[in-house]
């Protein structure tokens, strides 16, 4: 019975410590962005392979059921092809953004798609129409991902997008930057360290639990200690 009272009197204690320090409120909201930005960057990729793979298979196989790009050399078979291409980017980016427009509303449906994926049908068509039978998996790929390094240098701020000059000090301190950069035999030069600096860091501690020696080269405000 001792034990039993010992362990219902330490357990809480226990798991208290386990708990560690509670993130900056700052902080605590850039894990939840970054968060959710790398969440829709990789359903957005993954969107686009999908967006192909149900085109192809519903206007690409033959007779016996295998996929032939030879079909995109005519007309008809790439104006259906394309038709469904932006029909389920259509759908998708609508999901997305819990949209309400008409599918026959096709300019809206064209702001639509170009605000998530960074195209359009117009685009769309051409693309197909420029390459033809040409217009493979992998060819869709290469415009996807063009596309994607356009979206991800969008999206990729919005995380830090609530942090100012004033959370500066606050970032060497939580991710203990200064300590770190000692180690690799730097000195941070506080006064030099900018937004975007402190932000790059705060980003690399948040995706890998410290201040990588590359971040503290690839930053001016670091110096390189005298011996």
């Amino acid at each position: 019975m001792v034990f039993n009272s010992l362990l219902r009197v330490f357990r809480p204690m226990v798991f208290l410590m386990a708990e560690g320090p509670k993130d900056p409120d700052f902080v605590d909201k850039y894990r939840k962005l970054h968060s959710k930005y790398q969440k829709f960057i990789t359903t957005f990729d993954i969107d686009h392979k999908d967006a192909y793979l149900k085109a192809a298979d519903k206007h690409l196989r033959d007779t016996e059921g295998l996929i032939d790009y030879d079909k995109l050399k005519e007309e008809d078979a790439r104006d259906k092809f394309s038709d469904e291409l932006a029909k389920v980017y259509r759908e998708k980016a609508a999901k997305h953004l819990k949209s309400s427009v008409k599918p026959e509303d096709e300019f809206g449906n064209e702001l639509l798609m170009n605000a998530v994926y960074g195209t359009t049908k117009a685009e769309i068509k051409h693309n197909v129409a420029q390459y033809g039978k040409k217009y493979t998996v992998q060819t869709h790929q290469q415009h996807a991902d063009s596309l994607m390094r356009q979206i991800n240098q969008k999206l990729m701020h919005i995380p830090s997008a609530h942090i100012g000059e004033k959370n500066i000090e606050d970032i060497i301190k939580y991710t203990k930057a200064d300590v770190k950069a000692a180690d690799h035999g730097y000195e941070l030069v506080k006064p030099a360290l900018r937004l975007e600096d402190a932000n790059e860091i705060l980003s690399d501690y948040v995706a890998n639990g410290n201040v990588s020696k590359d971040t503290i080269e690839q930053i001016k405000a670091f110096r390189k200690k005298k011996k």
